[in-house]
């Protein structure tokens, strides 16, 4: 028992011994290993190749006491076979030609010939210019910011030449400006010129950085085959082929030249050779083309203004509407909205040509001077206006309709919602010439001081325009004037108003309104009508006397040459012939006069009250002329008769004779000519009338069926059943034929075989 005791006893000790051995090798093994960690690095062995390498490392160059550029790094390594070195955390400080500039290339390292005076970059590379001066010299110095520079670009494999400062590359570059940032592949700084260029593949966004820019706005996206940037110009060249692109507006050149402001941002770009925009959208195509450029940007980067010029011509169409506009100018400026970018205005000078074409219909607008107004779409056209002498031509939709061409010296045009010329008004020196496109070829000239026209909705010809201020209306030898001309093109006529005088070289019509039908040539004239009617006397006559009428109202037919005359009408012509009716119409080219209702008329010494009008009844004691009262007349000048009817009247200053009709026959013209309305009554032949006659003369009273007058020799042939002559101092006579002389004493009696005859004598007192 006890020596079981002792064993358990030896076994308690023997594992406690194995724990304290144990515990004291763990903590010798942890002691060793926290002192492995603490210790220091052992250093890299040093490459074969390698003869020293230090922690600083610092180069210049200077050229006539002016710091070229300065080298830094923080480590070197130095090659002993080939006599390189490699700087580590490496600062490139290049300074402008006077100092006042400063750019910063930084690196993680560089590769250094100093055989060859040059450094090679191969890894990533960042170049700043336009470095503040006084900024720190390296990036990564402890704290201090980066520096600000207005253009810096990341690249990989940079040469840098001593010798000349010259920086490049052809590997991949990044670039970032003020408003922006790209892509190009190569790239070569010259600190002497102050150029940077980009060789190939550039392509950046103008995006701007001020506060509150839209989020939605991606900026202007610009493309071209290489890029100078000379810093003392503050431009950026770009060539071989370049284009703009800002949404769905396109602009390309061969060439351009982006101007910087101070701060360097961008502000404008030129563009030379072969310039074109083009814009595209649902239902809608835009170009324009020309040879030179200028975009102007805001400061958001977003394009607000386009000149184009030298040869610029464009082109739009509007699918829907079927709209499309064309024009040639030598300068185009455009105006963009600054918040949305669309179109809102454009101005062309120099020799400016507009075509508009809509649902068949065209006008051509032309001039030195155009200026356009966009709806809110920046498509549509709302307004056009010309500022200089201008031409609109009118070009209508339907066959056979009038061409125009309007000119003045300025021009406001309207355009409906589809983009179609709705109206327009011009003035000073307005002049509208249409021509007849039909079979017959017409022209048309009206001349004012303003006019205004409109199209219609639906077919978009015009339909109306009013001209005024010194209104005037030529078509062949007819003209017309008037304080304004409204013609609606409907019906074809236009109504003058304001004084309206027309005239032709045989007639002229003076009114208060006139209607003049353009197809037709037919006139409508209203209140205080007067006309004037001349004769065209043959070769080596004078001419007659122009024939006088006076009105309320005329109707002018040219397809028979008849004027109507209604409503207090009075006809007359010199002195000798004096024609008053309700009615007078007057065919000037058949040379015949026909009247209507209450005549009355006087051929011979017509009674004039001294203005040139006669009064009715107003006779003069003289026995040179005849006044004849009836219901209708017809004169026709050529067959030399005046033919009378209705409740006839002739009466001199001795005598009147009552009838149901009377004819006048005149004489031949000594020319050889028919009689004119004012010779008439000097060269009465005979006159007959008939139906129910009755002749008084002095207290001699005559009456029969028929009776012949015959002026020349005073004499009376009475015919009748039986014709009967009262002479209270003769007696009565009667019989089927009677002839006697106007103031005589005799009288012939004759008889028809069967008929009877019968004289009664007064006896004397």
């Amino acid at each position: 028992m006890a020596w079981q005791t002792r064993v358990r006893a030896v076994r308690w000790l023997v594992l406690a011994s194995l724990v304290i051995v144990g515990g004291a090798t763990w903590a010798s093994y942890m002691s060793r290993r926290a002192q492995r960690r603490s210790a220091p690095p052992q250093p890299a062995p040093i490459s074969a190749d390698v003869g020293q390498q230090t922690q600083s490392f610092s180069l210049s160059k200077t050229v006539e006491d002016q710091i070229l550029y300065t080298v830094h790094a923080d480590q070197v390594t130095n090659f002993k076979d080939s006599g390189k070195a490699l700087l580590h955390d490496v600062t490139i400080r290049i300074f402008g030609k006077d100092g006042s500039r400063e750019d910063q290339i930084t690196a993680k390292d560089c590769e250094y010939d100093p055989a060859g005076n040059s450094m090679v970059i191969p890894g990533e590379v960042e170049m700043q210019f336009n470095v503040p001066l006084g900024s720190p010299a390296s990036a990564s110095t402890a704290g201090t910011r980066r520096p600000v520079s207005a253009v810096s670009l990341v690249t990989s494999g940079l040469r840098f030449d001593q010798a000349s400062g010259v920086a490049a590359t052809d590997a991949p570059v990044r670039f970032r400006l003020e408003q922006g940032e790209g892509t190009s592949r190569g790239a070569r700084y010259d600190p002497k010129q102050e150029i940077l260029e980009l060789k190939s593949d550039v392509e950046f966004l103008i995006k701007g950085n001020t506060p509150g820019t839209d989020a939605s706005w991606v900026g202007t996206h610009v493309v071209a085959g290489n890029l100078y940037f000379a810093r003392d110009g503050g431009t950026i060249e770009l060539g071989d082929s370049v284009r703009i692109e800002q949404g769905a507006r396109q602009m390309e050149s061969t060439r351009a030249e982006i101007v910087l402001g101070t701060d360097y941002q961008v502000q404008q770009a030129r563009l030379e050779g072969k310039v074109r925009l083009r814009e595209a959208a649902p239902g809608y195509s835009g170009e324009a083309r020309a040879e030179q450029g200028e975009i102007q940007f805001n400061p958001r980067g977003k394009v607000v203004g386009l000149h184009l010029a030298q040869s610029v011509e464009w082109k739009t169409q509007s699918l829907p509407g079927g709209q499309s506009r064309e024009g040639t100018a030598q300068r185009v400026a455009m105006s963009f909205d600054d918040a949305s970018g669309l179109l809102t205005r454009v101005n062309a000078e120099g020799q400016v040509r507009m075509v508009l074409r809509s649902a068949g219909s065209t006008q051509i607008l032309t001039g030195q001077q155009a200026e356009m107004t966009m709806l809110p779409d920046g498509k549509t056209m709302e307004s056009a206006q010309t500022y200089s002498s201008a031409s609109l031509q009118l070009l209508p939709g339907q066959a056979g309709a009038d061409r125009r061409t309007v000119t003045a010296d300025r021009f406001d045009m309207r355009f409906g919602r589809a983009g179609a010329l709705s109206a327009f008004s011009a003035q000073g020196s307005v002049r509208v010439l249409t021509e007849d496109t039909g079979a017959v070829s017409r022209q048309r000239v009206t001349t004012s001081d303003f006019l205004e026209a409109s199209f219609a909705p639906d077919s978009r010809d015009l339909e109306r325009v009013r001209q005024w201020g010194h209104f005037r209306y030529q078509e062949a030898d007819r003209q017309a004037q008037a304080e304004q001309g409204d013609y609606t093109i409907a019906n074809g006529n236009i109504v003058l108003s304001g004084n309206p005088v027309a005239w032709n070289p045989q007639t002229r019509v003076a009114a208060t309104r006139m209607e003049v039908a353009t197809e037709s040539g037919a006139l409508n004239a209203e209140g205080n009508v007067s006309s004037t009617f001349y004769s065209t006397p043959s070769v080596g006559s004078t001419p007659d006397e122009p024939i006088q009428v006076v009105a309320d109202r005329l109707q002018y037919f040219r397809a028979d040459d008849r004027a109507e005359y209604t409503g207090h009408a009075r006809l007359w012509q010199g002195e000798d012939f004096l024609l008053e009716a309700n009615q007078i119409q007057w065919l000037q080219e058949k040379e015949e006069l026909r009247a209507q209702g209450r005549i009355y008329s006087v051929f011979g010494d017509v009674p004039m009250p001294g203005n040139a009008r006669a009064e009715t009844g107003a006779l003069r004691s003289t026995p040179s002329y005849y006044v004849i009262r009836a219901d209708s007349l017809l004169y026709g000048e050529g067959e030399r008769r005046a033919h009378y009817s209705g409740n006839v009247r002739l009466e001199d200053a001795a005598r009147v004779m009552t009838s149901g009709e009377l004819d006048l026959f005149f004489k031949p013209s000594s020319r050889g000519t028919p009689a004119s309305l004012a010779k008439s009554a000097g060269s009465l032949q005979e006159a007959v009338a008939s139906s129910g006659v009755r002749i008084t003369d002095g207290s001699r009273t005559a009456t029969g069926d028929r009776a012949e007058y015959l002026p020349a020799q005073g004499q009376v042939f009475l015919y009748g059943n039986l014709a009967t002559v009262t002479d209270p101092s003769q007696g009565i006579t009667r019989g089927s034929k009677l002839t006697y002389l106007l103031g005589g004493d005799s009288i012939r009696v004759e008889g028809e075989p069967g008929s009877r005859t019968e004289t009664r004598w007064s006896a004397p007192p």
